[in-house]
């Protein structure tokens, strides 16, 4: 449905295809695809079209790791609009800074033909999105984690790690 209309239907043949595709013109507002199996909705999924960068998002995969130098937390970056829409179209060039037991193992943001350096402090976010990998030492503690860029608020989130592998 594109903006309430529909687009049609299509019906997956997994003998023949392994996804359902077509082309839909670009209208901004809300595309919303409804999956069903046998007459009944089993997802949906809702996209709307993004607005000016407005926010950092940071989101770890754990918030407590190993205080033993090897364990790992995978932050998410997004760049979000003011309703909290991802921005894919957002390229900036982010600055990270962590404090605390911890360094950056490496950043990274998807894009294939990117050849900025993993190991640093900088680096660009690709269709909206990045990643930060993040390394606990061998002291427990908080490690906090701040990312920047011109022109949006500052984003932070602590990691915290811990003496004993849990």
């Amino acid at each position: 449905f594109l903006n309430g209309k529909s687009l049609g239907e299509r019906t997956l043949e997994p003998k023949k295809v392994l996804h359902v595709a077509w082309s839909v013109p670009y209208e901004p507002g809300e595309l919303k695809v409804v999956a069903k199996k046998d007459g009944t909705v089993v997802t949906t999924d809702v996209v709307h079209t993004a607005g000016e960068p407005a926010k950092i998002e940071l989101t770890a995969d754990r918030s407590s790791i190993a205080a033993d130098g090897n364990d790992l937390s995978f932050v998410t970056v997004k760049i979000l609009d003011k309703n909290g829409n991802l921005c894919p179209n957002a390229s900036q060039n982010m600055t990270y800074a962590i404090e605390g037991p911890g360094s950056i193992a490496g950043l990274d943001d998807g894009d294939a033909t990117n050849h900025q350096r993993f190991q640093g402090t900088e680096h660009h976010v690709f269709h909206g999105m990045g990643l930060a990998i993040i390394r606990g030492s061998t002291t427990a503690g908080a490690i906090h984690l701040k990312v920047s860029t011109p022109g949006l608020p500052d984003a932070q989130i602590e990691i915290t790690t811990q003496s004993k592998r849990f």
